[in-house]
């Protein structure tokens, strides 16, 4: 809930800013995702850059440690099956996220090896 001015709150409540590791952020894969892929899986994010348009460079780890917290499947033709994916990612790994993105890089959301949600 929100704090008003004037209340009091527990200092064992309130963590320090520096100490926040992880953010979350929602994108788009360009492919659909495994079924496995659910709340709670851990996932790698790759991304394949847009070279121009309809060509994509070599596919590389964009983030090698997220946690999905939703999944939303588009199943509808024009959609061709992508998903679009809220994840939890490492701060340091915000800035090349949001990059990938914004300069239309392909995503794709893959599980990692023996991971569990």
């Amino acid at each position: 809930r929100t704090i008003e001015a004037g209340e009091l709150v527990p200092r064992s409540s309130v963590g320090d800013a520096s100490s926040v590791r992880t953010t979350s952020v929602v994108l788009r894969s360009a492919v659909d995702v495994p079924g496995s892929v659910e709340p709670g899986s851990v996932v790698e994010v790759w991304a394949a850059p847009l070279i121009e348009r309809g060509t994509y460079d070599v596919p590389r780890i964009l983030v090698a440690d997220a946690t999905v917290v939703t999944v939303t499947r588009d199943d509808s033709m024009i959609g061709g099956g992508a998903a679009a994916l809220e994840v939890v990612i490492p701060r340091a790994d915000v800035p090349a996220t949001l990059a990938a993105i914004a300069d239309q890089s392909a995503l794709s959301v893959v599980p990692t090896s023996g991971a569990a949600p």
